[in-house]
């Protein structure tokens, strides 16, 4: 009813989707599209941008920053009852960690995201996170 939260939901899925294939200017770009449309409110949007943009940033070599963002969103989404959500962002910042080389930190997301997961019921995420934790313990 032209209303932005559904833009700025379609905008960080496809910035997840660019970040898949490694088009690190293209879902940094999505990214500024969804805090651009996202209500301050619109807690989901607001932890997708800011966990996205992390990675990319972290992905460019960027670290400090990055584990701000990532760290933000984390918060932003333990404020909400969206388990998967937080869960999700707890990957997020455990792949920024990883990519900074702080894989014992990483490791401790994880293991929180995976409690998470469980607790959500989502078999898909704690898959997701348990092939991260192996990397990360690897």
């Amino acid at each position: 009813m032209g209303g932005n939260g559904p833009r700025a939901n379609v905008a960080a899925m496809l910035a997840r989707v660019r970040l898949l294939q490694d088009q690190l200017d293209d879902a940094e770009e999505l990214t500024r599209t969804c805090e651009r449309l996202a209500a301050p409110d619109q807690a989901d949007a607001q932890v997708k941008w800011r966990s996205i943009r992390a990675i990319a940033m972290a992905r460019r070599g960027e670290p400090g920053e990055a584990e701000r963002l990532a760290r933000e969103a984390v918060q932003l989404a333990g404020k909400t009852d969206q388990l998967e959500s937080w869960a999700d962002a707890r990957v997020d910042l455990a792949e920024v960690l990883l990519l900074g080389g702080r894989s014992r930190e990483a490791s401790r997301e994880l293991d929180r995201a995976i409690i998470l997961y469980q607790e959500k019921g989502s078999e898909v995420g704690q898959r997701r996170a348990q092939r991260l934790l192996a990397r990360a313990r690897a």
